[in-house]
């Protein structure tokens, strides 16, 4: 049972109902009224969190990273997982990196319907082939930790995904589909795939701002389109003072794309990701 606040208050200061002041026991008094002591267990560490609806909050990382998040890990424990992001994150920079045509393609994935989405995605799937090679990223990363900590990281990640998949085919049961969970794993999988290619893009757009004007000589840019993008990026800079994020970043040059005709942002694209 919740207590209320003014409860909570009185418990806080240790005052009882009637009383000007606080009671002294002792403290073998307060043993013997306080009964045997029991330990508690310690709350067992969940990713799965819900919003007042009821609604699952959904993480900004992947599970297994936000899993190792929770964790007292051993420095060499961190050195092993620390590795194996860092690998996966360079599989998909240099995908991202070596495809112009497909970056392009995204800069519309936000404005597309359901079905080009999952096109674009199943696309870049196959662009990240050798990622199957690592197989599970959850599996790759329990190979590095003590067996309770691997064991712990494994339960953690399936019960995330296992209330997204739970939630998945109520929404879709509550859109009068017929909810299958192959085809819920499916969606959810592409979705967390679209996930890790923004995070991708916006690692590598957050080392490139820099670099923006020397770029912009050299894709012809006409004297109008430089007047618009001096604009914004005088209202980047004010509005950020200088310390954008990564996402403030990635939203700039989506921008000044805008900005340029097709064979400009090739080009542009080229100059950030082509090298």
């Amino acid at each position: 049972m919740k207590l209320t606040v003014v409860a909570t208050l009185v418990l806080a200061c240790g005052l009882s109902w009637g009383q000007t002041s606080p009671s002294k026991t002792s403290d073998s008094e307060a043993s013997l009224l306080g009964g045997p002591k029991v330990d508690r267990p310690a709350a067992k560490a969940s990713l799965v969190r819900r919003d007042f609806n009821g609604k699952l909050e959904r993480l900004e990382s992947s599970p297994e990273e936000a899993a190792l998040r929770t964790m007292t890990l051993t420095e060499d424990e961190k050195k092993s997982t620390q590795l194996v992001l860092n690998e996966r994150a360079a599989i998909f920079d240099k995908a991202i990196s070596g495809n112009i045509p497909m970056l392009l393609k995204l800069q519309g994935f936000r404005d597309a319907d359901k079905k080009a989405k999952l096109a674009m995605l199943q696309e870049w799937g196959q662009a990240l082939a050798p990622l199957k090679a690592h197989g599970k990223l959850v599996d790759e990363l329990a190979a590095g930790l003590s067996q309770e900590h691997g064991a712990q990281l494994k339960s953690m990640v399936k019960e995330y995904w296992d209330a997204v998949i739970e939630e998945g085919m109520k929404a879709d049961e509550t859109m009068g589909e017929r909810p299958k969970k192959a085809q819920v794993i499916a969606r959810e999988y592409l979705l967390g795939l679209g996930a890790e290619i923004k995070r991708s893009y916006d690692r590598i757009i957050a080392g490139k701002v820099g670099q923006l004007d020397e770029s912009l000589k050299k894709i012809d840019a006409t004297p109008e389109q430089s007047d618009k993008i001096k604009a914004m990026s005088a209202e980047y800079f004010q509005k950020t003072l200088g310390k954008p994020t990564a996402e403030q970043k990635r939203d700039f040059v989506l921008k000044v794309l805008g900005v340029l005709d097709a064979k400009q942002k090739a080009a542009l694209l080229k100059e950030f990701f082509g090298k």
